[in-house]
């Protein structure tokens, strides 16, 4: 029966021996595992980091295409009123307007070719101060009711780069009576 005995403690001492062997085993997997997706991860990471710069190098190169281009498109524009300011002072008056309608005109198809359209709101529109800037009210008009658009504004799509600058009615009608 002590042989028995004996013979089941090494058993059990064995078995705790080879469970702990186990669990240092599984331990040094895990910590094997965790530093493998740690480089993993930190790797990644790096990746990410450089598409990032990339995508953003990339953007950045586009934008100055765009604004290569709207520059390159204005060049003729820039030209005739280059040519204008060399006209002398003998020129004829009506010739020299047309020419400065004309760069307008081009100016405009320059702007428009680039989705830039103007904002001018007429007489009793309703003032909008999304896309109108009021400089100014006025009497004998309704409230926010447009009286005069003194400057132009521009907008690209939904972005407005310049608001229209407008005269607006103060909402105080004056009695045709006073």
């Amino acid at each position: 029966m002590e042989v028995l005995v004996a013979i089941l403690g090494a058993f059990v001492f064995l078995g705790i021996i080879g469970a702990v062997g186990y669990r240092n085993r599984v331990s040094a997997q895990i910590l094997e595992l965790q530093s493998e997706h740690t480089t993993n991860l930190k790797a990644l990471t790096v990746d990410g980091e450089k598409r990032v710069e990339r995508i953003e190098r990339a953007a950045k190169k586009e934008q100055e295409r765009a604004e290569q281009g709207f520059a390159k498109d204005l060049l003729p524009v820039l030209d005739a009123l280059d040519s204008a300011s060399k006209i002398g002072p003998d020129a004829d008056r009506a010739v020299v307007l047309e020419g400065l309608a004309l760069v307008g005109q081009s100016f405009h198809r320059v702007l428009s070719e680039h989705d830039i359209e103007s904002i001018c709101p007429s007489p009793e529109d309703v003032f909008d101060p999304q896309i109108h800037e009021a400089v100014d009210l006025r009497d004998g008009f309704e409230k926010n009711q447009i009286v005069e658009c003194l400057r132009p504004g521009y907008q690209q799509g939904d972005d407005v780069l310049r608001p229209a600058m407008v005269a607006v009615g103060s909402g105080q009608i004056q009695d045709e009576e006073e």
